[in-house]
């Protein structure tokens, strides 16, 4: 996938974590479209805010050694 596709990287992420078919991304209006990519980029917000609040719990449990 070409990087400065975003249409393809939205695609990718309604099918592989939302379960979505190819085909009910690629036939969604344009408002509902971009209703989606505005969920989906705060899906990713909240993800990536999880995974540094788990990163740092972890390294406060192991005394803060790596």
């Amino acid at each position: 996938m070409a990087e400065k596709d975003g249409d393809t990287w939205y695609c990718f992420y309604a099918v592989m974590k939302l379960r979505w078919k190819p085909s009910e991304f690629a036939f969604l209006p344009p408002q509902e479209r971009a209703l989606m990519y505005a969920f989906i980029d705060e899906m990713l917000r909240q993800e990536e805010k999880q995974r540094r609040k788990l990163k740092s719990q972890r390294g406060k449990w192991r005394g803060g050694h790596r």
